[in-house]
């Protein structure tokens, strides 16, 4: 969908979600629908699964642990930090007022405590389809799109630093790419890396230490949309996504980058059904991918997808996932055109 054919008010809004037609439920509502993907690793994948708390839950299976502080949300962006989780911005109905709109807020999830805490405001004020990563201590924001007082889409190519220590937004130097939305976001090592969104393959590089973008070798696979990335032991990897904004010819194709040598390979097909606008996350050195109700484990060693519980919401995207300890997380999205709070947790168990 083109975000710039956009009308605020309308009673009803029809979106496209992986090409079928659905009537959304939040009526009244007519914000940009594009959706999004927003893949929030931790700040080094190779220790993930080390640190935060393990809570008692059976191997292999979900559970629905606190809604989200905020309005149900579908194109937020995401990260984790230590034992907390983040999640903020994205397209918000208010049932009040019956209207739609984009938003700023920002919120802490605190995963031993299951508690949502509001936080300070995304630096770069209402902001959809952004997308988030983690390095070291610190969260990372940027790109996205936001809507003027006559209701134009301007995408953006702004980025900021999220202190949790202060609570405090810092602006950093801006993406080196085009401005964007519903870009793949992850974190190698101390470096983090924005690429893809908006139906382009160019792959940027972002060194906090020199505050500086570098531009790499570009994406393996085709210019996409609404792909889902992680990184995994010193690897940064991109699949899935939509080829064409005409048409959203949904993909399954997966590709693994390696930063000494700047190449990127391709790996093992995505396990499930090609497929778009689903969320990643990473434990024990292993990936996963949830798109709607599939949820997929993808072992770099073996380079092989195994089929894991199915996800909760049959429909669900436009979400976000991250780790904490040694479970993932899914929060917010789009479920059939209702935007959820549910916050889901993911337990792999010992077998993993």
């Amino acid at each position: 969908m083109n975000k710039k054919d956009v009308v605020i008010g309308l009673s009803a809004v029809a979106v496209v979600i992986l090409g079928i037609f659905s009537l959304m439920s939040d009526a009244a509502n007519s914000l940009p629908e594009k959706v999004i993907t927003n893949i929030s690793p931790t700040t080094d994948q190779t220790a993930l699964g080390v640190g935060g708390p393990e809570l008692a839950c059976a191997p292999n299976t979900w559970v629905k642990r606190k809604d989200f502080g905020g309005l149900g949300r579908q194109g937020p962006f995401g990260f984790s930090i230590g034992s907390q989780g983040y999640m903020g911005g994205g397209s918000v109905f208010d049932p009040t007022t019956g209207q739609g709109s984009l938003t700023a807020d920002f919120w802490e999830y605190n995963s031993t405590t299951n508690v949502w805490t509001q936080r300070a405001d995304y630096g770069g004020g209402k902001r959809a389809e952004a997308t988030g990563f983690s390095i070291v201590a610190k969260g990372y924001a940027g790109t996205g799109y936001w809507v003027t007082s006559t209701n134009n889409v301007r995408e953006t190519k702004d980025f900021w630093e999220y202190n949790p220590t202060t609570n405090v937004w810092t602006k950093k130097a801006d993406f080196g790419g085009k401005e964007r939305s519903n870009a793949v976001g992850l974190s190698i090592g101390s470096n983090g890396y924005i690429g893809t969104g908006d139906f382009g393959k160019d792959f940027w590089e972002y060194n906090p230490t020199t505050d500086a973008w570098t531009r790499k070798a570009d994406f393996g696979g085709q210019g996409r949309d609404g792909a889902v990335g992680f990184s995994i032991v010193g690897k940064g990897y991109i699949g899935t996504g939509d080829l064409s904004p005409a048409n959203l010819i949904a993909l399954k194709d997966f590709w693994e980058y390696n930063p000494t040598t700047d190449a990127w390979t391709r790996k093992a097909d995505f396990g499930g059904q090609a497929s778009a606008n689903g969320a990643g996350f990473v434990l024990n050195s292993k990936g996963y991918i949830q798109l709607q109700s599939d949820f997929q484990e993808y072992d770099p060693i073996i380079d092989k997808w195994i089929k894991k519980a199915n996800f909760p919401l049959p429909y669900l995207l436009t979400q976000v996932g991250f780790p904490i300890g040694k479970n993932g997380y899914i929060a917010g999205g789009n479920n059939a055109g209702t935007r959820t709070k549910d916050l889901w947790m993911y337990c792999p168990g010992a077998a993993n």
